[in-house]
């Protein structure tokens, strides 16, 4: 998850209003394990706050619901934040969703 620009003012007024929906969003969907480097409460938070900045950055007004269309992309990004973590843990080759496709 890549920023090629700031935030607007009214993005960040947007990331402001809504963190506590990151805070939601990992009890509700996300099991947290203290004990796994990466999967503690406040790992999960901070990718959580990253996600919301892109949730705030990508938002199209018109649409569905700032809160809906925020905590959606939170939990894919946990989501596949936590899929990563275990992958790594068994030592298994991972390939994020945003990486480029190549010819391999």
């Amino acid at each position: 998850m890549k920023f090629r620009q700031p935030l607007t003012s009214e993005q960040q007024e947007l990331v402001e209003q809504h963190t506590p929906l990151i805070r939601w969003t990992i009890w509700k969907y996300i099991d947290i394990k203290e004990t796994i480097c990466g999967l503690g409460y406040d790992d999960l938070y901070q990718e959580g706050a990253l996600a919301l900045c892109y949730a705030a950055a990508t938002y199209l007004p018109g649409g569905a619901q700032f809160s809906s269309y925020a905590v959606t992309v939170i939990r894919n990004h946990l989501l596949e934040h936590c899929h990563c973590v275990m992958a790594r843990l068994r030592n298994i080759p991972t390939c994020p969703l945003d990486a480029p496709a190549g010819e391999d």
